[in-house]
């Protein structure tokens, strides 16, 4: 790394984001090891929730991405 290189500063939305996502990271296994219910489950549910929590966020910010990915399927 040159010695005058320019790292901007963390702002508290992305410091505290990253917090929340290494605290959620760090106490999935215990929940899920506490869990009694199959891996299938498991595995369904933990998307089903991430696509709740990120999806209104990515439809948000990412419309045009999204409208191109639909798109070739609408003329076919």
């Amino acid at each position: 790394m040159p010695p005058h290189s320019h790292r901007p500063p963390l702002d508290p939305l992305t410091t505290g984001a990253v917090g929340l996502a290494v605290v959620a990271v760090s106490s999935s296994a215990p929940l899920i090891a506490y869990a009694a219910a199959p891996a299938l489950a498991i595995a369904f549910w933990r998307n089903m929730l991430a696509v709740a929590v990120l999806g209104p966020f990515s439809l948000a910010r990412r419309r045009a991405e999204f409208r191109a990915l639909a798109g070739p399927a609408r003329r076919g």
